[in-house]
């Protein structure tokens, strides 16, 4: 199954904005290299706090889910309803097509 823009948004998105996420639940969800990827291009910061390590988005990090969400919606609007506390600023317009014969 392959993992999309919405999976990792959910991964680190909850009401209040984004989260610390449990290092073994961003593994399940991301796997072991993109976590390495996203750690080499500066867009996850790790941390432990007491036994728990986690991963969490940095600012880097957040403008680029931000933008890879709307593009991934500009291409599959229906996704739009799976996606976690999704901020109105970040809406793509809905474009409907009419086709004519």
């Amino acid at each position: 199954m392959a993992i999309t823009k919405v999976d990792i948004w959910n991964t680190f998105r909850v009401r209040s904005g984004y989260r610390r996420t449990p290092y073994v639940e961003a593994k399940a969800m991301m796997g072991e290299s993109a976590i390495r990827y996203w750690r080499k291009k500066g867009w996850i910061a790790e941390g432990r706090n007491g036994d728990v390590y986690y991963v969490e988005l940095t600012e880097a990090g957040r403008a680029h889910i931000e933008r890879g969400v709307q593009k991934h919606l500009e291409n599959h609007p229906t996704d739009r309803g799976e996606l976690r506390y999704f901020p109105k600023r970040l809406e793509v317009p809905l474009v409907t097509v009419e086709y004519v014969e």
